[in-house]
């Protein structure tokens, strides 16, 4: 969700997509998990195309949490340009929400806000009630921009930041993963693990996980906990 919500954005920050190329180069299915103390509470689903993703996302915990399907065109660069979601929030209200790019206006309708406007080049959406599959196709895309950073629609810019590389799994299940921040999005910045082909491997803060490898949950969490750490000693450091 992008903080603080506009309508005015400037046609000239389509500029950074245009170099970027991020479509699924084959038809894949795409499986993950949720967990939560240790057990599974949710599930995520994506049937990835060249051009088009269907997403299947549940999660069940205490009683609450999101629901979403959502069907998602993408462009060449792999940035959609038609998406529906619909499911319920965190608190079980109704979700209706709809991106679209043609022509060279974007529209944009949902719960959070809706609105319109000029933009010569595909922008990516930043969806209110989206669900966590996206986030890996925005950090696939921000490895090729410029500076790691993107404009953002209705408003704002999101970037991409290095934080790690390890191997999780053993033997032939052995995968290599990079560990970034995704930025400017909410308020905080987003743990995000890929693999070593670009594709989304897990969302430590939210629990999600590729199938199969539930357990390797704690260590990349444990690194996003190890740098919240040595950035508060750092601060410390800086008032003593």
């Amino acid at each position: 969700m992008v903080i603080g919500r506009s309508f005015m954005v400037g046609v000239g920050v389509a500029a950074g997509i245009a170099a970027t190329t991020c479509a699924p180069a084959r038809a894949e299915t795409q499986t993950f998990v949720v967990m939560a103390n240790g057990e599974k509470v949710g599930h995520l689903d994506a049937d990835v195309q060249p051009a088009a993703v269907s997403v299947d996302y549940g999660v069940v915990n205490n009683g609450r949490g999101a629901k979403a399907k959502e069907q998602i065109a993408l462009n060449a660069d792999g940035v959609p340009v038609h998406w529906t979601i619909e499911g319920t929030s965190l608190f079980g209200s109704a979700v209706h929400e709809t991106f679209d790019w043609k022509a060279g206006a974007a529209s944009w309708a949902g719960q959070a806000d809706k609105g319109a406007l000029k933009a010569p080049k595909a922008l990516f959406y930043a969806a209110a009630d989206a669900s966590p599959w996206i986030q890996g196709q925005y950090a696939r895309a921000l490895l090729k921009a410029p500076g790691h950073t993107l404009p953002v629609l209705p408003s704002g810019s999101m970037r991409l930041d290095e934080v790690k590389k390890l191997t999780v799994g053993e033997g032939p299940h052995a995968v290599p993963v990079t560990l970034y921040e995704l930025g400017g999005l909410e308020l905080n910045p987003t743990m995000i693990a890929l693999d070593d082909k670009g594709n989304l491997f897990a969302l430590p803060g939210e629990g999600l996980v590729r199938a199969g490898y539930e357990g390797e949950l704690k260590t990349l969490s444990r690194v996003g906990r190890d740098l919240a750490l040595e950035r508060a000693e750092a601060a410390q450091a800086k008032l003593a």
